[in-house]
């Protein structure tokens, strides 16, 4: 990408008329399995809903249901660092462009 700096009164290509921005993909990973009051105190600490409990029999267990939601908060960490792996995808974007022109 080769980046250049002006501004629109020089030429209209350096018009603002749309933000794109990007992030990496988080990858969200359970070391061990996480089971009943255990599962639930950690679904809750989620804001973002990334955790789900599943019925297991008489169990209930967490598993990860939606890691593209996760905003790195790592409220997830707290308590539990034993328990969660938190990282970033390389070389996987979501890239979003949001035109001005719309607004």
């Amino acid at each position: 990408m080769n980046c250049e700096k002006g501004i629109g009164q020089t030429h209209a290509k350096w018009s603002p008329v749309a933000t794109a921005y990007y992030r990496l993909m988080p990858s969200i990973s359970l070391k061990e399995d996480v089971f009943d009051d255990e599962a639930i105190k950690l679904k809750e600490k989620c804001p973002l809903g990334v955790f789900d409990i599943e019925d297991i029999g008489s169990k209930k267990k967490l598993v990860v249901k939606n890691p593209r939601s996760c905003g790195s908060c790592r409220e997830c960490l707290r308590d539990t660092t034993e328990k969660v792996i938190l990282s970033k995808i390389k070389n996987h974007f979501e890239c979003k462009c949001v035109s001005l022109i719309d607004k």
